[in-house]
């Protein structure tokens, strides 16, 4: 785990991720340190910071800024299950 620091080459969590938040330094309300989430959308434009919609373990929604606000990735999502057909594919086998 690396924390997305204060910088724009910070990592990049990806939909499904789990976070957990760190500093929150410019929300009047923010969400408490070492509150957990999963990142349910990333938006953002040129010249602006890349916002991150999280759905946060509390309840509450509530986007991080990439490049102002602190977290940690803590897990990536994993990739679906390949079903059957998809395996006898893979190897070769109809």
């Amino acid at each position: 785990m690396r924390p997305a620091e204060l910088e724009t080459d910070a990592p990049m969590p990806t939909l499904g991720d789990r976070v957990t938040l760190l500093n929150m330094p410019d929300d009047p309300d923010p969400i408490a340190p070492g509150t957990q989430g999963t990142v349910d959308w990333i938006g953002g434009s040129d010249g602006e910071p890349r916002q991150i919609g999280v759905k946060w373990d509390s309840g509450r929604s509530l986007i991080l800024l990439h490049g102002i606000d602190l977290y940690e990735i803590e897990s990536k999502p994993a990739p679906p299950a390949a079903s059957p057909a998809e395996r006898r594919r893979a190897d070769g086998r109809s």
